[in-house]
Parts: structure tokens; sequence; C-alpha cells
């Protein structure tokens, strides 16, 4: 499969291959005499207007049922996807209720969309309703044209300055040139930095002559402001041959378009689901007694010595009472059994099986290719702005070949291993892998933090500046398997916190990323996981490769940001697991698991990263999205001022592409990651805004002319654009284009002979300080 991209720097060899799990999509059955059982929701207005301030609008919903459907329907208010301020409350039961929808005054004038999920008798509907609040009456602007009248030689530009003054209005402003004629282009900087923004004027030099009158339009947060200007064009006398031309494209490092995907074979790329892998540690518990946080250490021990002796209980590895004991249980005991047991002692807190957790990778065949998800997620571009960060994240996983050339100067101490053995009964200072053949963790590593150095190798998120603390918590002789007892001391490690018999992590992490999950519930983990945030540290975990509508935990958790994958077509992936509090997804490649229909084709991609030995594989999964999400959030962390895992996790869900004709919050979150928009950058927006006017001029000494081309911002490419009429010499072509205040911008330059064409892409990038 071919698509587009323009890397300047990176060449990728693969000497590995690695594909992961599986998708699970619902059919419809063939139709038939009689209609299906079904639903629908239908509202009495899909959109309506208010003015900012402290009010409620209430929206008449009716449930209408066809086929026999009897099931309830819950419809609920995605509130994790509605604007701060904005509230909904469901007013009655049955198939007709009232929603009431609340504004605050603190709510920023604009355009919203409210997304509403409809669940019922295994069916799930999306619905959404437009929303516009408009400014207070004091919360206002105007402007004025400086000069409000330009006359302008055609082959020659020139500019107004755009002056605001504000009555109580704080948001951003943007400006939009209309009436413009024939021949003529704009470009415009709007005025939010300093109220004083520009419009640029560029009349070609195939323009007429004459008295034009274009409008100058600013907008924002529901206030409109236009005023006039007067364009007057002189007529020239012209000279010379005008015959040669210039055809040209415009395209971002985010380009997609001419790029080739790594694809694999149908059979290589038809994952196995079907095989059983066992949920917990047979002979094993985690216990949790009364107290912990309590009793002095030798009281809480001397209790837990009680417990065990009265069940027959052997130690394994103690705590400091602020997580599990983990024990073995009499031999012939029941595991279940006896945490239900135990349960009940009024001495335990909780007892519960040591449940395994699972990589979300399969492995495959090795393959060439470059990196396709760093475009698909807008990072070329935002590598222009940054690519480094001193945020701490702690990469647990099933080991790291930290001797790796591109991993070279991104670690900040050894990191430690919580699972050195099969059973992860014993532990050391060596986060390296078990065997070169393990690859996931370094993989994953790599994702984050590769520093893509000499055309060899490849480049991570964060592009080598990075600061990775390694924790090995699998081990790869149980085909990279790990349990709740190690996961548990890895995140606390990780975390900062204590953990029995291990040293201190001298580098807390603020951001901890997990490339695995579990199907299992257990306590200690969660309680593990809200340790960790209650230190401040942003969790991020992937949602589990079984294509199914749930969650795998920690993902599953309160305020765990978990993340789900799509391919190079930016649709989700056929093993991503969705539902509810699905927060973003990313690139993770694509494969169809066995004994599954997807509803869509398969595209068969893979993602390309560092593996051990110095080498480089492919691997597939959210295991492989969940590590650009992770180097993302280490950008947007270090931008942010006063940053927290809660405002770091907003900006990424807020700088998500969603494309509404096919996205929806269950499947997708927030929509696809970008780090362009996350970094403050021009870049599609969430309401699928992602093709822009960008106007080009071809100058020379004694010719000119111009032109406009739509650039798509999330491919990162153009149709194509033509200037003719020009005369033979050396022209400089130059192309910006700005919205809210974010820029990109680009130039080349070309020699053109008499009735001579020539062809040139212009590559847009962020302007240097």
């Amino acid at each position: 499969m071919t698509k587009n991209f323009f890397t300047r720097s990176i060449l990728a060899v693969v000497v590995g291959l690695v594909v992961l799990a599986g998708c699970e999509i619902e059919t419809l059955p063939p139709p038939g005499p009689t209609p299906d059982p079904d639903f629908m929701v239908v509202f009495e207005t899909t959109e309506f207007t208010v003015t900012r301030g402290t009010q409620s609008r209430e929206v008449d919903v009716t449930i209408l049922r066809e086929g026999g459907f009897s099931a309830a329907v819950d419809v609920q208010a995605d509130l994790q996807n509605f604007p701060g301020g904005v509230g909904a409350i469901q007013i009655g039961t049955g198939d007709s209720f009232t929603l009431q929808i609340d504004v605050q005054n603190t709510v920023t004038p604009g355009d919203y969309t409210l997304p509403f999920i409809a669940e019922g008798g295994g069916i799930t509907k999306n619905y959404t309703i437009d929303l516009t609040v408009l400014p207070e009456n004091s919360d206002t602007f105007t402007i004025g044209l400086d000069p409000s009248s330009l006359t302008i030689e055609p082959g020659n530009r020139a500019s107004t300055t755009v002056n605001v003054s504000r009555d109580g209005f704080t948001g951003s402003i943007d400006l939009n040139v209309t009436d413009v004629p024939s021949g003529v282009s704009t470009n415009t900087t709007p005025p939010n930095a300093s109220d004083q923004g520009s419009v640029s004027v560029i009349v070609g030099s195939g323009a007429s002559s004459g008295t034009y009158t274009l409008t100058v339009e600013a907008s924002g947060g529901g206030v409109n402001e236009a005023r006039t200007l007067t364009l007057t064009i002189p007529s020239t006398g012209g000279g010379g041959s005008e015959n040669a031309r210039i055809q040209g494209s415009l395209e971002t490092d985010n380009n997609l378009d001419n790029f080739t995907v790594t694809t694999i074979s149908a059979a290589r790329a038809t994952l196995d689901t079907t095989t059983e892998r066992p949920a917990y540690v047979p002979g094993e518990l985690l216990v949790q007694y009364v107290g912990g946080d309590q009793l002095g250490t030798q009281a809480y021990r001397q209790q837990a010595l009680d417990v065990q002796n009265s069940y027959g209980l052997r130690l394994l590895s103690a705590s400091d009472g602020s997580y599990p004991d983990r024990v073995a249980l009499p031999d012939g005991a029941d595991v279940k059994a006896l945490a239900a047991q135990l349960s009940q002692d009024p001495r335990v807190a909780f007892a519960e099986p040591n449940i395994y957790i699972y990589t979300q990778t399969v492995p495959n065949d090795p393959q060439n290719d470059q990196l396709w998800h760093m475009p698909v997620s807008g990072l070329p571009v935002a590598w222009s702005e940054q690519n480094s960060s001193d945020v701490v994240v702690a990469v647990i996983d099933t080991g790291i070949d930290v001797d790796h050339e591109d991993l070279q100067g991104v670690f900040v101490n050894g990191g430690y291993d919580f699972c050195a053995s099969s059973d992860c009964g014993s532990r050391n200072s060596n986060p390296r892998p078990d065997a070169n053949a393990d690859t996931h963790g370094t993989h994953v590593a790599g994702t984050v933090a590769a520093r893509g150095n000499n055309g060899r190798g490849v480049a991570g998120v964060l592009y080598g500046g990075a600061k990775i603390v390694p924790v090995k918590a699998f081990y790869y002789g149980s085909r990279a398997t790990t349990t709740a007892s190690a996961l548990v001391e890895s995140i606390r490690w990780a975390a900062g916190l204590s953990v029995s018999g291990v040293p201190s992590n001298p580098n807390p992490a603020e951001i901890i990323t997990l490339s695995l999950g579990t199907s299992g519930d257990s306590t200690a983990l969660e309680n593990a996981v809200s340790a960790a945030q209650g230190e401040g540290a942003l969790i991020i975990a992937s949602s589990g490769n079984a294509g199914q509508n749930t969650l795998l935990a920690p993902a599953s958790y309160p305020d765990v940001l978990a993340v789900g994958s799509v391919n190079s077509d930016f649709r989700r992936s056929c093993f991503s697991n969705f539902g509810s509090g699905l927060d973003i997804v990313a690139a993770g490649g694509d494969a169809k698991p066995s004994g599954v229909t997807c509803d869509q084709p398969v595209t068969n991609e893979a993602l390309l990263s560092t593996i051990p030995n110095n080498n480089y594989g492919l691997e597939i999964g959210t295991s492989h999205a969940t590590p650009i999400v992770t180097g993302v959030a280490a950008l947007v962390w270090e931008q942010q001022n006063n940053p927290t895992a809660a405002s770091v996790a907003q900006a990424l869900r807020d700088s998500a592409y969603f494309d509404g004709g096919y996205m929806n919050a269950s499947q997708y979150g927030a929509g696809v990651l970008r780090a362009d928009v996350a970094l403050g950058l021009l870049g599609p927006t969430r309401p699928g805004n992602r093709n822009v006017d960008v106007p080009i001029t071809a100058e020379s000494s004694d010719d000119s002319g111009v032109a406009t081309d739509t650039l798509d911002l999330l491919l990162g490419t153009s149709g194509g654009f033509e200037i003719t009429g020009l005369q033979a010499g050396s022209y400089t072509i130059t192309a910006d284009v700005s919205r809210s205040g974010n820029q990109l911008s680009g130039s080349a330059t070309i020699t053109l002979n008499e009735g001579q064409t020539r062809s040139i892409s212009v590559v847009l990038d962020v302007p240097q300080p």
C-alpha cells in the first residue's frame, strides 16, 4: 500500500517483526420480511443558541422502537467530550423525557458539538446537538484598518494593519478576507498577541486594473466584525514575453501522500485469539491486612503472621503495609475459595488471586519500513517546535536493551527488574530483557525516545531528548507474562513510592506508560495505580487487542489515559478494544484476529522501532499506540506552565482530530492524537477542519505571479497550484498560512527560461525565531 510522507532524515532497516491481537465486530443479520428489533432517539432540536451566562435549555427526547424492541434504552451525555462549563441532566424516565442542558458563565463563546450515547439491548448509537454560545453584551470587540485603502501595481504587494479595540472580549480572533478579485491573493496575521494584526494583499502580474472593494472579517467567540478595504490596481504598460509558468504543490513534513507503509501477508496478519491463557498464578494469593496505614511495622507484621498461621499460608514476599503481601497456599487449596474465605476474616482488608497481565502484541516476520506512524500523529512538524523533554517517563515493560545504539543518552538511572524469574519471585537491578527475542519493551522505549541518529536507526517521539526510567515487570520465559504483585511493585517504585527490600527510585516519574493489560479484577493493582496518581503521575495504558467493547485494566481505571489504535487511514484498527472510558487513539498498525469479522478492509500494517542487539523490527497493537501518546504527553508536560496529569491529559484530548462523519466517542475516544495541535501548532482541529487555503507568491526583480492552493493539514499535502504568464528569470516562491495565531511557512527558488514550464514542491514548516 502506497502513502505519502516527507521526512528528511530517517531511513529504517528492519530485522525483526511483530504483530498484535484481535478484533471482534458486530455484523447485522440479513434483511428479512420484518424489521429487526431496533430503536431510534429523536431530539426535539439538534441545534440551539444561548447567550453566555448561567442558562439552561430544555430539549424533549423521544425513543422510538421497532421490530418488537423492548429493552431499556439509556441516553447519556458524553460529558468527557463536552466543553468545560456545559452540563446535561435527564429529567424524567421512560421513552419520553427532557434533557436540561446547562451553560455556565465560564464557557468561552463559540460553536460546540455535544455528543450523546444511547445504549440498549446490546445496541449503541451516537447522537449530537450543536450548541452556539454567544458572548454577553459587554464581551465584544471592534476593528479598524490603517490604511483602509491600498494602491498596488501588478506584481507587488502591500499590507494594512488591523487594530482591535476590546470591550471585555478576551478570546482569540481570526481574520478572513472575502470579495477578492481574480489574480489577487491575501494573507492574514491574527491580532491576538498585541491586538494588532495585518492583511497582506498580493497583486499578480495578470490582475486586471481597476478599483475593488474587499471585505476584512474578524470573528471570535460569536462576535463578527467587518470592514471594507479599497484596492486600486493601476494599469501597466507590461513588456517582455510572459509565457513561462510554474506548477507546484505544497506539503508539510506530516505528508502521508507518497509513502510506502509496510504491509504483511494476510496469513501472517491473522492473529490467533483463540488460545486460552491462564488468568492467575496457581497456588498464590495477594493479601492486604487491615490497619496497614495505622499499625506500626512490627504490629502489622505480627498480624500478618497470625493470619498466615491461621490458614496455613507461607509468605513469599512481604510489604510494608501499604500494598499486599504475596503468599503461597497449602497444597491442594482452591485459590478462589480461599481468597473468599480470607476476605471474610476481620483482620484482612482483601484477598485475591495473583492475576496474570499480558503485553498487547504478537510477533511477525522482519520487514523494511519507515516511520509512517509519526506523520499520522502530526509529529514531524511538531519536531520543529520541540523534540526533547526533561520530564521523567517510566517505561514498565518486558525489559529494555539499554545498550542499544539508538537509545544511548535517554536513560536517567539503571532501572530495576521486578520479575527476574518465571514466577516473578525474585528481583534485581538489571532492567534488560531476558533474551534478545524478547522485543516488546525495547520496541516501546524506542517509540518513545529513540535518537534517530545516523540514517540506519529510527526516531522516537522525543527524538533522543528524553529521561527514561526502565522498569522490567515481565519474564520472557513465561511468554512475556507478569503478575499483579510484580506490576504493583513496578508501578509503586516508578512513582517514587516504597517497595520493601528495593532501593528507592531516585527519579520518580511524572508519566508512567503501560503497554499491557488484563481482563481480570485486581484491587491491589487498582490501588497501586491510584497511589501513583496520588503522587501526581499521569498513567497511560493500552486499551487491549481483542477488538471488544471493553477496556482492559489498568486502562479502565479512573483517570488513566486509555489509548486505542488506528491505522494509516485513520480508521480504528481491527484488533483495538473500544468502549466507554476510551480517551484517545493513535497509530498502532492493523491486523485481523482469527474468527473475527471487521467492518472495513484490514490494512495489515506495522510500526518500526528498536529491538534488542542493535536491531530494528515491526510490531502491531495498542501496545505501540500507547508510547506515541506517552511521548507527546512528555512534550506537552514540558511546554505547559504548572502542568498536572489532568491538564496534560486534557491537552492531548483537545488536540485530537475527530471526523464526525465516521468516528464516535466509543470507538475513537476524543479522536486521533495530533502532536502538532497539542503543542499549539497549525494542524487539523477536532471538528474536522483539516483544509486551509494557502496564498502563494512567485516574485522576481521584474515580474511576479500569485496562486492559491488548499493544504490538507491531516495528510500534509495539497492538490497542486499553477502560476502562469511569467517572464524568464529567477523566482522565489513563498507560501504562508496561519490560523488562530499558528503559522506554517515555506519558500523555494526556481529559474525559468522563456516559455518554460517547471515543477516545484514547497515544504511548509514552523517559522523559526
